[in-house]
């Protein structure tokens, strides 16, 4: 393929959280919890209401916040997993609703230079990427497979991105070279331009069948096999983050093969019509 314009990654992926914000924002959340400061406060208080004199007081705050301390660290551990399952549900729509501003600033900006066919097909992964997290981690349980399948949705998406950028450059280059009288450039161009939406054709089908495989499963313990495949890298091209995701597909559907999970109505009106597209563009 000619060379493009390839923007750098513009999608920060989710995963992994940071976990020193993770401690950050639970100590914030016990700290500012009632029971928290409700304890210090009366252990602050209530000697000097109940005694007469300096010392008498002194000396039952001191033991009035021992109490306090002892009570809230009582309570606080067996709250532990409650809160940091909380925080990690804040901190992963945080960043899913981030990704889901820029993306959106992306489809707004095809969109304004009169691109609405590349703004819809955007758009339409947008909207399947949020339905995918949106019941990817209930009640922020992150599972070593939700991980892995939100990470690779990231991966995908910023490399959509990119190709989505490709191909408006060949758009772009396929428009001089219509006035130049250059036949085998407008054949390359043409060639280039119909393999990056084949490839775009070919992600938007993975991300489909991607929330019709993975995401109805229930997230059991035991039915989570461990993942062998090392870490996404979102500088990696569509192919391969395309190729990553479909392997994590064939796993979830034999989960839901064992789960007996019906299959999703796959039918898209939207990806029939980027599919006419591309035939047309190929002259098919």
């Amino acid at each position: 393929m000619s060379a493009t314009s390839v923007p750098r990654l513009i999608l920060k992926p989710t995963f992994p959280l940071d976990q020193n914000e993770i401690e950050r924002r639970c100590r914030a959340e016990r700290i500012s919890h009632p029971i928290t400061w409700g304890s210090i406060l009366g252990a602050a208080i209530l000697p000097w209401l109940a005694t007469d004199g300096v010392f008498p007081a002194l000396f039952g705050m001191m033991v009035c916040f021992g109490f306090a301390a002892l009570g809230i660290s009582i309570f606080w551990s067996g709250k532990q997993q409650e809160i940091t399952s909380k925080v990690v549900e804040e901190m992963i729509s945080e960043s899913n609703a981030e990704q889901d501003r820029r993306l959106s600033k992306i489809v707004a900006q095809y969109r304004g230079r009169g691109m609405h066919h590349y703004a819809t097909a955007l758009g339409k992964f947008l909207l399947l990427k949020q339905n995918i997290e949106k019941r990817l981690h209930p009640g922020g349980q992150v599972t070593e497979m939700s991980e892995q399948i939100e990470r690779l949705v990231d991966s995908l998406c910023a490399n959509v991105c990119r190709e989505f950028d490709k191909v408006a450059e060949l758009d772009r280059q396929l428009g001089d070279v219509l006035i130049s009288g250059e036949k085998a450039r407008l054949e390359s161009l043409q060639s280039d331009r119909t393999e990056v939406l084949e490839a775009i054709m070919q992600a938007y089908g993975t991300i489909y069948e991607t929330l019709d495989s993975v995401v109805d499963f229930d997230d059991t313990g035991e039915l989570v096999p461990e993942l062998k495949s090392g870490e996404p890298n979102p500088e990696t091209g569509l192919t391969d983050a395309v190729s990553s995701l479909k392997k994590e597909i064939e796993m979830a559907k034999r989960i839901r093969d064992r789960l007996h999970i019906p299959d999703a109505d796959a039918e898209d009106a939207d990806f029939q019509a980027f599919e006419t597209d591309r035939k047309l563009d190929a002259g098919q």
